[in-house]
């Protein structure tokens, strides 16, 4: 019931008949005015007007259907004020035009012969409080459809098999597509295939225990050409609730991190990537180099070649010509190895002019004079490329390592690196390193 420092506002609209005078009279009365306070007008015209310059809880309209069969005037009236509760004064107790005049717009109805001094204040106060009520929920909705239709995550509502029953309007504009074309469909379709396990695994535990914990995905529409065909990484969580006809399903809230993804990945390869020459650094050869070690041991596979190689001549380069030519041809050492040999084997740069090869045995092994052959080819058509003020030349120190020797990481190296610095000894005694023009 409304306090004493509000009353139910309320506009009558007031015909000379015996019904309006009589409503009236009952909310004029004292017992009614302290809980009503109530505007009397003549007409539609002025309700409008009424209703325009202040903030109304109610109207009561007299109707009667043999007068307006089309209730012209509560459709005008609700058409202009949708949201101002309505209470059909129904003249003549016309019993079987109620449910009609429901279907035009009116809130509730009572019946001439209901209205009196003790039944038509609680009638309307009830009405107030049901109107109340109902704002509340019809503001509870809207604010739920402006988080929903701005909403930065994706909103889906999955059944128990999966099944997508409800697509918030965020999927468009993340997802880019249009909610109702979701609908039907099983998320475990757009799921990465290596995702859709583990995805399964937490949605179905999910049921269980009414929650779905915090879960990584990769999800890509099927068909799509262009950026969208892109798989888009998405994590989030999400509730086991029932729906409106009572069935449980799981509703589950994502948000695409694909540009967080991006950018770790990117920080991950600066960490083992050399930012000259784009080649594996020392901690990744380390690392990689040490597991394939790890794995030859306990595998007992044939082995691998260790190719350590320095480039000749780089400090007269570097000397005569500058840092940004000796990086350059740093650059162009790099490109020359990447060409030599294949995408399996590891290339890194040590630092400085040192780069280390890691090439795993095949079936047949490894020729390796003719890998070595091919990176000969590989410089010498560099240089004869065209007129440089300077030739690329290399030496290299070459090891295989099998799983019937027993050595670190550490030894291989050290061995290839001895055997480099012998193969560029050797050429230097025949007078064939190259130096700065």
């Amino acid at each position: 019931m409304p306090g004493s420092s509000h009353r139910i506002r309320v506009v009558l609209i007031e015909t000379i008949k015996p019904l309006s005078i009589k409503v009236e009279n009952i909310l004029l009365g004292k017992s009614a005015l302290r809980m009503f306070d109530t505007v009397s007008v003549p007409n539609l015209k002025r309700a409008f007007q009424k209703i325009d310059e202040d903030t109304l809880d109610m109207v009561l309209m007299e109707i009667n259907p043999i007068e307006d069969p089309e209730f012209t005037h509560l459709s005008r009236l609700r058409k202009h004020a949708p949201h101002v509760p309505v209470v059909a004064l129904l003249a003549g107790n016309h019993q079987p035009e109620a449910l009609k005049v429901l279907q035009a717009g009116a809130h509730r109805y009572i019946l001439e012969n209901q209205i009196s001094e003790e039944t038509l204040p609680a009638f309307l106060l009830r009405t107030f409080e049901r109107a109340v009520a109902q704002n509340a929920i019809r503001e509870s909705e809207e604010r739920f459809r402006l988080m929903i239709e701005n909403a930065s995550d994706v909103i889906l509502m999955l059944d128990k098999g999966g099944v997508i029953t409800f697509a918030g309007p965020s999927t468009k504009r993340i997802l880019g597509v249009d909610p109702i074309d979701l609908l039907h469909k099983n998320a475990l379709d757009y799921l990465h295939r290596d995702d859709r396990r583990p995805f399964l695994d937490s949605f179905e535990k999910a049921f269980e225990t009414g929650e779905l914990g915090f879960i990584q995905f990769r999800f890509r529409l099927p068909g799509v050409t262009g950026a969208a065909s892109e798989w888009l990484h998405m994590e989030g969580k999400g509730r086991v609730v029932r729906n409106p006809d009572g069935v449980r399903v799981c509703v589950l809230n994502s948000h695409d991190v694909s540009h967080r993804v991006k950018l770790e990945e990117e920080l991950r390869s600066l960490s083992l990537r050399d930012e000259l020459t784009g080649l594996h650094n020392r901690r990744s050869f380390v690392t990689t180099f040490e597991t394939q070690l790890k794995i030859v041991r306990r595998t007992n596979k044939k082995g691998f070649h260790l190719l350590f190689i320095d480039l000749d001549g780089f400090k007269g380069i570097n000397d005569t010509l500058g840092h940004k030519e000796g990086d350059k041809a740093l650059v162009q050492a790099a490109a020359i190895l990447k060409n030599t040999f294949r995408d399996a084997d590891v290339i890194a740069r040590l630092g400085g002019d040192e780069f280390v090869v890691f090439l795993t045995d095949g079936e047949n092994g490894i020729q390796i004079d003719i890998v070595k052959k091919r990176l000969t080819e590989g410089v010498d058509k560099w240089n004869q490329a065209e007129e440089r003020s300077y030739r690329l030349a290399m030496s290299v120190g070459v090891v295989h390592h099998d799983f019937k020797k027993n050595r670190s990481a550490e030894d291989i190296l050290r061995e290839a690196d001895d055997l480099m610095y012998k193969h560029k000894r050797d050429k230097k005694r025949g007078g064939t390193s190259p130096v700065p023009k």
